[in-house]
């Protein structure tokens, strides 16, 4: 069996991240279809440190188990692809407006020593399709991040889609021993701050089906 190099491994990831992460525009989410496994409604205690119920979406075709806002409930679905990518959207009357994608590659496995280099990669190249320039991608900052489960790496930057400034945030991470995840939200610029209970509330909840 042919074991795919470094430089195989990271252009895989590069086209995955880019059907997941390529600079569309909010609206561009409504071509997402309902995932087959109905979701559940987890209420918590509130010695759980949670104040807010989430619902909880098993999705089979990545092998993830993925939370999001329940109360208001975010609009969610699967865009066909390899990897499929699963989309919450903010409701309508939501401020600010976002949107969070998810991917996963379950054939893929990515040592350690080479996941910084994987994610720096592909997130300037999304980067790029978000309008940035070669000097902006290359002054992105990457840094280690750690959602859950999931270590990795992050970055954060302002692009731009269908002629709107938007505010990007992209993680790449893997669990040990496991495949890697991207996590991206995108919202409109300076409204990222205002987000970061939901993006902790769904990346960090993000766990890998059994089986």
């Amino acid at each position: 069996m042919h074991k795919p190099s470094a430089l195989e491994t990271r252009r895989r990831l590069l086209l995955s991240l880019l059907a997941s992460a390529g600079g569309g525009a909010l609206p561009g989410l409504a071509l997402a279809q309902e995932t087959d496994t109905p979701p559940r409604i987890t209420p918590f205690p509130p010695e759980s440190g949670y104040l807010r119920p989430m619902t909880v979406h098993q999705i089979n075709e990545l092998g993830l188990e993925i939370w999001t806002e329940a109360e208001p409930a975010w609009e969610t679905g699967l865009l066909a692809g390899t990897p499929p990518t699963f989309t919450a959207q903010s409701p309508e009357n939501y401020t600010p407006s976002a949107a969070i994608t998810i991917s996963a590659w379950r054939n893929e496995r990515v040592p350690p020593h080479l996941l910084e280099i994987v994610a720096a990669t592909a997130m300037r190249r999304a980067g790029l399709n978000y309008g940035l320039n070669q000097g902006q991608v290359r002054a992105m900052a990457v840094h280690p991040a750690r959602w859950g489960i999931l270590q990795g790496f992050e970055t954060d930057f302002r692009g731009r889609a269908q002629g709107m400034a938007m505010d990007v945030k992209v993680f790449v991470g893997q669990g040990e021993g496991k495949y890697p995840v991207v996590g991206q939200i995108y919202t409109q610029a300076g409204k990222m701050q205002s987000l970061q209970e939901v993006i902790r509330r769904c990346w960090s909840n993000i766990t890998y089906l059994q089986g």
